[in-house]
């Protein structure tokens, strides 16, 4: 399941898996 916008940066997204949080936390 991949979303345009951060399937691009990060492809591997669970459904309930919240990339956002997550790339705030791997660029912080």
């Amino acid at each position: 399941k991949q979303n345009e916008g951060w399937a691009t940066f990060d492809p591997v997204g669970p459904e309930g898996y919240d990339p956002s949080e997550e790339y705030q936390e791997k660029e912080n």
